[in-house]
């Protein structure tokens, strides 16, 4: 499944404790619907808008207009600075779409 994960810096303190005191078994099924922590902003205040691949590969990024926005390679697209629409992600012969808004 592939989500859209926004993180914020106040978030960051219950998250890290939450994942602290959970068992193995809860961890590994909460860490699928928790934001990953290398994620989390540096900055307070700071919003990452992030888009999760299911494991690291290449990608490409178009937008409405069939425009390349993005290629490289990773697990995280981190489209904070795109303008605001719909765009496309090209990964293994497979594309997902995403809005930002």
């Amino acid at each position: 499944m592939k989500k859209t994960i926004f993180t914020f810096a106040f978030a960051s303190t219950a998250l890290l404790t939450f994942s602290q005191t959970d068992t193995s078994q809860k961890k590994s099924e909460m860490s699928k619907k928790m934001p990953p922590m290398s994620m989390l902003p540096k900055n307070p205040g700071e919003v990452k808008m992030i888009f999760e691949l299911p494991k690291v590969c290449d990608y490409k990024v178009f937008d409405e207009k069939g425009t390349l926005i993005d290629q490289k390679k990773g697990e995280f697209i981190d489209y904070t600075s795109y303008k605001k629409g719909t765009y496309f992600v090209k990964y293994e012969n497979k594309t997902e779409t995403f809005k930002h808004d």
